[in-house]
């Protein structure tokens, strides 16, 4: 199983990329090919809504995000990382989904597939957030769900963590460690939802 993990936090080695690290351990330690995707360090242009999609289907901003269209396209697991700012997604996170136009284009007005629908691609989602509501993440599961139904991806499991407002909080809940390494690993070994 090929399993693209997304960073979205500007934070290199923050709260979110410690779980989503731990995520990647357990989908490795069930046998999975890994691969971590960050970003910040990526060149990404904002979607133009140019509607230049709508005739075949490909945005054509030149951009890092080309490389990244076929992974998210096809490898059978997404792991998606972003802390909550502002009750939303990180800007970098919300971009490289507004930039998926061109993928909901392709499913949605073109009807075209390139990947078995779900339950063959399974996803979870991670986040970190400073507050200690549960609520402060609703903006962001409801734009998280929506990502991965237009990419067919099944959502099997939403990590959130809230009150981790400082640096280090995540390395010292063993017990949130333990889950995102579950996670992962269930992401490869357990069988699609039905």
């Amino acid at each position: 199983m090929r399993v693209l993990a997304i960073s979205g936090s500007p934070r290199r080695g923050g709260n979110t990329e410690t779980l989503l690290a731990q995520a990647m351990r357990g989908a490795q330690a069930a046998g999975a090919q890994v691969e971590l995707v960050r970003l910040a360090e990526l060149t990404l242009q904002p979607c133009q809504e140019c509607e230049a999609c709508a005739q075949e289907g490909h945005c054509p901003l030149a951009d890092d995000m080309q490389a990244l269209y076929p992974r998210l396209r096809t490898w059978e697991g997404i792991m998606l990382a972003s802390p909550v700012y502002f009750a939303g997604l990180t800007a970098q996170t919300k971009l490289m989904i507004d930039r998926c136009q061109a993928c909901w284009v392709e499913k949605y007005r073109l009807r075209r597939q390139h990947a078995p629908p779900p339950p063959a691609r399974k996803g979870i989602f991670i986040s970190t957030c400073g507050d200690r509501r549960l609520s402060m993440f609703e903006g962001a599961l409801a734009t998280v769900k929506a990502f991965f139904t237009t990419l067919d991806i099944a959502l099997v499991a939403n990590l959130l963590y809230p009150g981790m407002d400082h640096p280090g909080a995540a390395a010292q809940q063993p017990a949130a460690l333990a889950q995102a390494w579950q996670a992962g690993q269930q992401l490869v070994s357990d069988p699609p939802p039905a």
